[in-house]
């Protein structure tokens, strides 16, 4: 059995490094814990071929007065060769805990509209939470070993981007793992065709995959590729715009922005520090109060994003098929400032006019300075409870190691890169540091989910404004400025970067708001957009719940504001796709013609759209050609009905969380998730029911009974 149990579960996770797993966590904030015992009466699953079932050798904890769950699918309790520990002692957490053997495992997540091979067995422990408040997020994680089994479940060691040999554990005793998605990975499905590439000297193909590595994040396989492609096609008009990059980027500017001077000098004059990027192109202001080495790491850490954000998208302009025009590089050194606390955020935000924040900061277009907080996540209250409670509890493991003599001491930084695993004394406590870790993971993909949205989106912003492709002094239609920064940033809940691509984000909301019939009419739908209709709304709803913010006002303001991003996002990668990039240059330069500040009417939009987009009416050229405009609309919506993402069964499950959030309140913007194990009747309290996806863990419930008195169990 214990064979056969490791043989499905390397079916179900792989090991191949060609492969990589995306794996839903979820952690409920209030029932976190690193050590968890059993309930009362609470005994392993059914004994293994031996004896099983009876205490160790020593005098040991009795059995618990119930049986346990039947085993699940995968294997019921280990043999019986666990021995128990001596009765009352602490150590009885660790190996006394289940005596006879380990316990029953809770069914696997079968993947999404699919029967499930291994139905649950055991259920899960966690009593039901009406108030539950999930953590959620998807991890890469790579090169599995085989499980070994604790006395809590099986352990595995795994990798990601963030470290190597972390520890995951499966247990229903602490569910932290939902479900998992197989994938190659990305290099794995790079390598054979770049090797194809340049033995066949193809040109096109290498910028197609070079566009891929943009389209990634991955700058430096870039240029790579594109040195291949430089010796074999000098002449190449993508090869130009490349080279005129590397060259302008190599020109750091020295001075600040004169039209900024005022601003900066105030921050100065604050006790703003200045942190300028290594590569000279932007400057960070922030106040740090002593030593406060967190502080300056989060510094170095956003300096270095901007600096990819700004490399990324000349490149992304200079590497696109058919683009002729690049953005003009920045003349001055471009200024983020960061506030200190949640109420100079927002008092900075209400200096500037109450600007709606889509992510952790906002950008003014007028003075084109980032505003974004020091610490992220500081508004989002689940987030911060998440995090107090994560060092309360990795202080108290602690503190128990000690007690028990496990020289072993966990830390957020040991946890996540996996030294912590490198200790010798590790391995006596591999369940709970699993748990630690894996916690610890999903902390810091939160925090870099949250971060990276904000410096991509508002870096973006900052730098439409900062190139010239847009006019600082005259207004600019929110559809531009949000589309192209929602095309390049890398969105929130994003599994990997995907710019210039399909968004995790708001291709889903646009398929969403399709299937629910909110976009119907595609001429109506694209008028909308071009005239800011859907922004006009969003805004008015935005200020309506700034004024009396309740659960109804802020549903409607954020529904209101996915609707109009996913719409722009939607039409300006369409248009991408369909090789009009330089129309985006034409647009700025009709607005460049408009007088300071003029409020833009639908007309003036209108007339932009029609001469820059070459849809104009013969007879009146302000006007759309509207026989052109409708053919396109018509086209644009083909073109994304047919638009998916690189991941099927991921995109799946996102559309169906997307689904699932559609007119209900997730606290803190968390969506839950559901658990694994074998299909049972959903119960409402918790979480709606998706089709084709378990929602509640395991199967019936064994009934409990009170445990005898200095049971194992107990």
């Amino acid at each position: 059995m214990l064979q056969r149990m490791l043989l499905l579960l390397a079916m179900l996770l792989g090991a191949s490094t060609a492969r990589a797993d995306y794996v839903i966590v979820r952690i409920n904030v209030n029932q976190m814990n690193f050590i968890p015992m059993a309930p009362p009466g609470f005994a392993g699953g059914v004994p293994g071929a031996n004896v099983g079932g009876l205490p160790g050798a020593n005098v040991g904890g009795l059995p618990g007065a119930n049986v346990g769950g039947l085993p699940g699918a995968l294997l019921g309790g280990l043999p019986g060769n666990i021995a128990g520990g001596a009765l009352g002692t602490p150590a009885a957490a660790f190996v006394g805990l289940f005596p006879g053997g380990g316990m029953g495992f809770g069914g696997v997540q079968p993947q999404p509209g699919e029967p499930n091979p291994m139905p649950g067995g055991l259920p899960g422990i966690m009593a039901e939470d009406p108030n539950a408040k999930y953590i959620t997020a998807v991890l890469e994680m790579r090169n599995y070993s085989k499980p070994a089994p604790t006395p809590f479940g099986l352990v595995f060691k795994y990798d990601h981007e963030w470290g190597t040999n972390n520890w995951l554990l499966l247990s229903p005793l602490a569910p932290m793992f939902v479900g998992q998605f197989e994938a190659k990975t990305f290099w794995a499905e790079l390598n054979p065709e770049l090797s194809k590439a340049k033995a066949a000297k193809n040109v096109e193909d290498l910028l197609h995959l070079a566009r891929r590595c943009i389209a990634h994040g991955k700058l430096s396989t870039f240029h790579r590729v594109m040195e291949d492609v430089v010796k074999l096609d000098p002449r190449h008009l993508n090869v130009k715009n490349y080279l005129k990059v590397q060259r302008d980027l190599a020109k750091a500017p020295t001075a600040e922005d004169p039209a900024q001077r005022e601003l900066i000098d105030r921050w100065r004059e604050d006790k703003y520090r200045t942190h300028t990027s290594k590569k000279g192109r932007y400057r960070i202001y922030a106040q740090i109060v002593g030593s406060d080495r967190a502080t300056e790491k989060n510094i170095e850490t956003r300096l270095a994003m901007f600096d990819d954000v700004l490399e990324t998208f000349y490149y992304f302009f200079a590497a696109q098929r058919d683009n002729t025009m690049l953005p003009a590089m920045p003349k001055y050194i471009l200024p983020v400032l960061l506030t200190g606390s949640k109420t100079e955020l927002a008092n900075r935000r209400l200096h500037w006019g109450n600007e709606p924040m889509t992510t952790e900061g906002f950008t003014p277009r007028r003075d084109n300075v980032i505003i974004m907080p020091a610490k992220v996540r500081e508004n989002d209250a689940i987030f911060m409870d998440f995090e107090r409670i994560l060092d309360e509890k990795i202080r108290s493991a602690n503190e128990q190691f000690a007690e028990l003599g496990i020289r072993v001491t966990m830390t957020k930084d040991n946890l996540l890169s996996g030294k912590i695993t490198e200790s010798k004394e590790a391995g006596k406590a591999a369940a709970f540091i699993a748990l630690a870790q894996t916690a610890v993971a999903l902390w810091y993909s939160q925090q870099l989910d949250a971060e990276r949205h904000a410096v991509t989106h508002e870096g973006v912003r900052q730098l439409l404004t900062a190139s010239n492709l847009f006019p600082r002094n005259v207004q600019t239609p929110d559809w531009l400025v949000v589309g192209l920064a929602t095309l390049l940033e890398t969105p929130a809940g994003a599994v990997h970067p995907t710019i210039g691509t399909p968004s995790w984000t708001h291709l889903v909301n646009f398929k969403h708001y399709r299937n629910a019939k909110v976009l119907e009419n595609p001429s109506q739908v694209m008028q909308a957009v071009v005239s800011d209709k859907y922004f006009h709304e969003a805004r008015r709803l935005a200020k309506l719940a700034d004024d009396s913010p309740n659960e109804k006002s802020i549903i409607a303001a954020r529904e209101s504001w996915e609707l109009a991003s996913s719409t722009s996002w939607a039409l300006v990668y369409y248009l991408s796709q369909s090789n009009r990039l330089d129309h985006f240059f034409k647009y700025g330069k009709e607005l460049d013609k408009l007088p300071r500040d003029l409020d833009l009417s639908s007309a003036i939009m209108e007339g932009c759209l029609a001469k820059a987009f070459d849809i104009a009416d013969a007879r009146d050229p302000r006007r759309i050609n509207r026989t052109r405009f409708d053919a396109l609309a018509a086209n644009w919506f083909d073109v994304m009905q047919g638009t998916n993402l690189a991941h099927p069964k991921l995109q799946g499950h996102f559309e169906r969380m997307r689904a699932m959030r559609a007119g209900t309140t997730i606290p803190g913007g968390v969506i839950s998730m559901p658990a694994p194990g074998g299909v049972v009747p959903p119960n409402p309290a918790i979480v709606p029911p998706v089709p084709g996806q378990p929602v509640n863990p395991g199967g019936p419930a064994p009934p409990r009974v009170p445990a005898h008195p200095g049971s194992g169990a107990g």
